[in-house]
């Protein structure tokens, strides 16, 4: 795109270019486009949102590269800097990227599998039994189910105010 693209450049713009892609998937998901709750309201909300931030971080990046590659000798003062950012910001970054997942695991519950977006049990109950009801379902909501008791109560303090959400919205 800027002529030739050096390594740390190539591997920003692929990131850059992967998480654009998660994002619309997420968007683009029919859970998320259905106008069924206030939940999927926000979490499309929320989504539309990183979209733009998205859109707005990949126009910069290509600026900076741009007049990186105007003047050659910016270049390691780029790369200096995009380490040193990278170094600070990675961890708080992975962060934000766990909560996300946590939050669109919370905020869209499924029957055919464990809710706990931390559940490490690949030897317990199966998809098949959850769907059975064999695993342990919110006595709230009644949509969110879990392979254990315990993966339940693990998953209480994201659950919660989606439940009461959920809740709500089965009494309308």
């Amino acid at each position: 795109m800027f002529g030739e693209q050096r390594p740390a450049q190539t591997v920003v713009s692929a990131a850059l270019w992967a998480l654009g892609q998660q994002l619309r998937r997420l968007h683009d998901t029919p859970g998320v486009q259905s106008p069924s709750s206030s939940t999927t309201a926000a979490l499309r909300h929320v989504l539309t949102e990183l979209l733009t931030k998205h859109e707005q971080l990949q126009r910069d990046f290509y600026a900076a590269a741009a007049a990186a590659a105007a003047d050659p000798g910016s270049w390691e003062s780029l790369t200096g800097n995009l380490q040193r950012a990278g170094q600070l910001l990675g961890p708080q970054l992975l962060q934000q990227a766990q909560e996300l997942a946590e939050g669109v695991c919370a905020a869209l519950p499924l029957h055919h599998c464990c809710n706990n977006p931390r559940c490490l049990n690949l030897g317990g109950l199966s998809e098949a039994a959850l769907v059975a009801g064999a695993g342990s379902r919110c006595s709230g909501c009644r949509a969110s189910y879990y392979c254990s008791r315990e993966c339940q109560l693990a998953a209480w303090r994201l659950h919660k105010p989606v439940c009461k959400r959920l809740q709500a919205a089965a009494s309308r």
